[in-house]
């Protein structure tokens, strides 16, 4: 398949700040999806690129935003150090973890990284994000703002990903 987009179209379009994510055809009917500012002025510039026969999509300003993000359990790593486990696609990072904490609990709030073009592609993955707390967890409840639950603890690795492949 041809490229509907050349190296020097997405040179050009860069420099006007418009990133070109993805491009598809089947013979006949052709899109691009693209982020920029702007959608009207967006669109204009693309289709005077690529021909007013290919559909342009604009996904959004800009080619990534942020997910929030359930957190799947956690494994004490000290007293008071927390693993935390997410899971996700290769294609998304974790963006931050908030937290926030009292004597009689530990709130967390989790977001990623992803392309808007898709909802994530590559494999799924687990990681775990170490997190050190103010004070030692102690018997305070871990709590996930993302889920509005309890995170389950589990007493190791293995034990988690048993839980996690009951759970899906």
């Amino acid at each position: 398949m041809d490229e509907m987009i050349s190296a020097q179209d997405r040179v050009a379009l860069l420099r006007e700040g418009i990133v070109v994510l993805s491009e598809d055809t089947d013979g006949q009917w052709a899109q691009v999806c693209v982020t920029g500012e702007d959608e009207e002025r967006v669109r204009e510039i693309v289709a005077a690129r690529v021909g007013a026969a290919v559909e342009v999509r604009v996904c959004g300003e800009l080619p990534h935003e942020l997910w929030r993000r359930r957190c799947r359990g956690y494994v004490a790593r000290g007293p008071a150090t927390v693993g935390l486990r997410f899971e996700f696609f290769e294609s998304q990072h974790l963006d931050d973890v908030v937290i926030a904490e009292d004597e009689n609990a530990v709130v967390m709030f989790a977001t990623i990284y992803s392309p808007v073009s898709s909802e994530g592609s590559g494999r799924q993955r687990e990681v775990e994000v170490k997190v050190v707390l103010e004070q030692p967890l102690g018997g305070r409840e871990l709590f996930d703002a993302v889920a509005g639950e309890p995170i389950p603890r589990w007493n190791s690795i293995e034990e988690l990903r048993e839980n996690w492949r009951a759970r899906a």
